[in-house]
């Protein structure tokens, strides 16, 4: 089907493989799956004029539609923790000597100010795109605004660490006089 095709075109002698994405391999590989399935119908258009002859149309079928609002469901009542390998890092950081630890976390925290910033800007002004898509965006900047304040929670405590005041924290769970 499209994926075979777009393999084809991939593999053709002389073709330039920058040009076919490899996002775009797997979009046409998840389709062909999804209509293997029977979640989606595909079917050739004639497309009027331009270079293109045909387009392959997909159409969500019943089955399709009640799969998608199952894994809808799913996912907006499930809750996944993220891991960007900061917690890991933050274990091994005693490799580091702390006042290192220290600054790169307040760098960590002018990068995420940044990022933040720039996402807010492309969110630009949702107040046109609806109630709902104002409240997804309003989630992932919950999600960046809870980084900076737990960089904010954890300085304090490797500042008392490199000033020789907290050489041992209770650990989660543990009282201080264990």
């Amino acid at each position: 089907m499209a994926a075979a095709r777009v393999r084809a075109e991939r593999d053709r002698p002389g073709a330039r493989c920058p040009v076919l994405r490899p996002e775009a391999w797997h979009i046409y590989y998840l389709l062909d799956r999804l209509a293997a399935d029977g979640f989606v119908e595909v079917h050739t258009e004639t497309a009027g004029g331009g270079s293109r002859r045909e387009r392959l149309v997909y159409t969500l079928t019943g089955d399709g539609r009640a799969e998608f609002e199952r894994l809808l469901r799913q996912v907006v009542v499930s809750f996944d923790t993220v891991h960007t390998g900061i917690d890991v890092a933050v274990v091994l950081m005693d490799s580091l000597p702390m006042a290192e630890a220290a600054k790169l976390l307040s760098e960590r925290r002018t990068v995420v100010a940044a990022r933040r910033e720039g996402i807010v800007a492309e969110l630009g002004d949702l107040a046109r795109a609806g109630l709902l898509a104002q409240i997804a965006a309003g989630h992932l900047v919950a999600l960046i605004d809870a980084e900076p304040a737990w960089i904010d929670r954890s300085l304090p405590l490797l500042s008392e660490e490199i000033d020789g005041a907290g050489l041992h924290r209770p650990a989660p769970g543990e009282s201080a006089g264990s």
